[in-house]
């Protein structure tokens, strides 16, 4: 297996007018202790400041890179898709543009990932936090290890820790529904993919 220093990340990450979080959310991925990643923001027609506040990142990380949609979709799943069609990590991870990271959430799951050969499909621990930036005393904690019939009973996988392989991301496509995310994860376990668990908080 490659080094960890080798594998790149694709972060997929949907917008729509979000420049009260855009920064915060881009500071969480420039502060990552792990530097071979890819920044895929696809804006959904966005009417505030928030394309003017990504592209001042830009001029500085080349790492962060912008795309749009043609017109207002209202549904995070087409910016998701578009940026999924430009990806070109080894693992595929998604973070929507109100949340932000820990430290070390890059590092961590890369190499929870190598120790562990069968996982293609990976979550962590989340914490909420107030609209002020307050941690919550709300955790999400989910087991170890899941599967199809877990995800059947409402098993919890949170979207800005969700880390995949790149076999698993190729097959991926959000619908443009309700609870769109759920129904791609139900697919991918459908499959006989597996959920494994790192158990830290990672966003």
């Amino acid at each position: 297996m490659k080094s960890i220093s080798k594998h790149v990340v694709s972060i997929i990450t949907p917008r729509y007018n979000v420049e009260r979080y855009i920064s915060a959310m881009i500071e969480s991925v420039l502060g990552q202790t792990y530097a071979e990643w890819e920044l895929l923001i696809t804006d959904d027609c966005s009417t505030d400041g928030t394309v003017s506040i990504i592209k001042e990142y830009m001029l500085k990380d080349k790492r962060i890179k912008l795309y749009f949609t043609e017109q207002n979709t209202g549904h995070p799943s087409t910016p998701r898709n578009i940026s999924l069609s430009h990806a070109q990590g080894d693992f595929i991870t998604f973070l929507d543009s109100d949340d932000i990271w820990l430290p070390f959430k890059l590092e961590e799951q890369v190499s929870f990932m190598q120790k562990n050969e069968k996982c293609q499909l990976l979550n962590s621990y989340v914490q909420f936090i107030s609209e002020e930036g307050v941690l919550l005393n709300r955790i999400v904690k989910t087991k170890p290890f899941a599967t199809y019939q877990d995800m059947l009973m409402n098993y919890e996988l949170t979207s800005p820790t969700i880390f995949c392989t790149r076999s698993v991301a190729d097959k991926l496509r959000f619908p443009d529904c309700p609870q769109e995310d759920y129904i791609v994860w139900l697919e991918v376990t459908k499959r006989g993919v597996d959920i494994y668990n790192t158990q830290k908080i990672h966003a």
